[in-house]
């Protein structure tokens, strides 16, 4: 019984035309997608930064804000980076086999979260926890007024 069970669904999956990818396949096809869309953007970027570099002429408003520009750019670079480092971690972990595994909890992370979010780490539930956490410390901090002011021992030395 159990072979006219899976021939059956094999020609209802056929029926509908639409064959479906593996899971992991269709992460790292996500992964790779988002990684050549980030590598585009930022080839594009250091195309136009460099026309614009050519011909900076102007006053000292001029430069400010040029290089107010070119600051943000850097800004969103780094963004960039930051995003490339994680997709790169994520299909790292595709390949040995721990995606999909919450780093902080040990438990499976849901199919639809990974889907969302595919350089996720970690659970719905942990990254509730860590953000309830980090809301928390911020909190402690502004009160006391350590995320304010923190001196280094040579400014402490100074009063």
């Amino acid at each position: 019984m159990a072979k006219r069970t899976s021939a059956s669904t094999a020609k209802k999956s056929t029926k509908t035309g639409t064959a479906k990818v593996p899971f992991k396949k269709e992460i790292s096809q996500k992964l790779l997608e988002a990684k050549n869309k980030i590598l585009q953007e930022v080839s594009q970027k250091v195309r136009s930064e460099s026309n614009v570099l050519k011909y900076e002429i102007g006053d000292i408003y001029d430069i400010a804000s040029n290089e107010r520009e070119r600051e943000l750019a850097l800004m969103l670079g780094d963004r960039d980076r930051e995003k490339l480092s994680e997709i790169e971690d994520a299909l790292e972990r595709l390949r040995d086999n721990t995606f999909g595994t919450c780093e902080e909890c040990g438990e499976p992370v849901a199919e639809e979260r990974l889907r969302a979010l595919p350089a996720t780490r970690v659970c719905v539930e942990c990254m509730s926890k860590m953000e309830r956490e980090q809301k928390i410390r911020g909190r402690f901090e502004e009160e006391t007024g350590l995320g304010i002011m923190e001196r280094t021992e040579t400014e402490e030395e100074e009063f």
